[in-house]
């Protein structure tokens, strides 16, 4: 594994804002170190208004490097994080180190043409929904039976808790046994609504989940590009799964479903991904 160094710096407090600051310069290059096998061995760093040469940080990261000839790799986020000045340029220079360029808004491109690839053409789009509100229909009669059998039991519950409540009152059961089989009803007939109502929220789930799944495919890239930082970060958790950099490349990784909704807009076969697509939908809208 190479030896490598780390240089950031912020010169304005406009550079501290997120994408800028110290912390997010830190984060870029040590993610692109572990993922391109570089073992980091310092990390230096400047904060401060960039006027004059004798930066604390620069300084001792040139002392490091003179008396370390092992460690020629320096990774920053982009050149005028290392070059202030003509006289900075050679101090470098002389030093015969490589350094490598991360930038943060190469990486941001990267993304939101990752995110524009899940774009799918209006006519695979009309062709899906089409088919998920076929397949939406075919679910709810066939679950409308199991439901349907759900509420017999719970109306034959309610019936036995009416005549309960009346044997009660006519003092032909004992308060005890009224009692044990009030409790017994009770819970049942939660028991059941329970169930009732997962099926009522599965069948809505269903569709729903559908249309919200291509409607962010469709509009993902365009969502990233006018969002705040924390918005893409957020974005990007929800959508993507473990993406690398590598040699400056972004390796995008999808989460489900978007990682099938990508192969089949990739090769152009968007109608082969509707089966898949229902499955996924009947799992996911019946885990709510």
């Amino acid at each position: 594994m190479k030896e490598a160094i780390i240089y950031v710096r912020v010169s304005s407090k406009e550079q501290k804002q997120e994408g800028y600051s110290i912390p997010a310069q830190k984060k870029l290059l040590t993610d692109y170190a572990k993922v391109n096998n570089f073992n980091v061995v310092k990390k230096f760093e400047d904060d401060e208004t960039a006027k004059s040469a004798g930066r604390t940080g620069f300084g001792q990261m040139i002392e490091y490097l003179n008396s370390h000839k092992d460690v020629n790799t320096i990774l920053v986020e982009k050149t005028d994080r290392l070059y202030r000045n003509f006289k900075d340029y050679v101090t470098i220079d002389e030093l015969d180190v490589t350094f490598i360029l991360v930038n943060e808004n190469d990486l941001k491109k990267q993304i939101q043409t990752g995110l524009n690839s899940l774009k799918i053409p209006q006519e695979t789009q009309d062709c899906i929904a089409e088919g998920l509100k076929q397949s939406f229909y075919i679910k709810c009669n066939t679950e409308d039976v199991i439901k349907q059998n759900l509420e017999d039991k719970k109306t034959k519950l309610e019936e036995r808790m009416k005549i309960l409540y009346e044997d009660r009152l006519d003092k032909i059961i004992t308060p005890e046994f009224y009692q044990e089989k009030f409790t017994e009803y009770t819970a049942g007939i939660k028991n059941l609504c329970k169930k009732i109502d997962r099926y009522i929220t599965a069948n809505i789930n269903y569709y729903i989940l559908g249309t919200k799944i291509l409607e962010l495919s469709n509009n993902a890239g365009f969502l990233y590009e006018n969002a705040f930082p924390i918005e893409k970060q957020e974005l990007m958790n929800f959508l993507l799964s473990n993406s690398k950099l590598k040699d400056k490349k972004m390796l995008i990784s999808y989460k489900k479903p978007f990682d099938k909704i990508y192969q089949r807009v990739s090769c152009s076969d968007m109608l082969g991904y509707r089966d898949s697509f229902r499955t996924f939908l009947c799992k996911v809208s019946n885990s709510y």
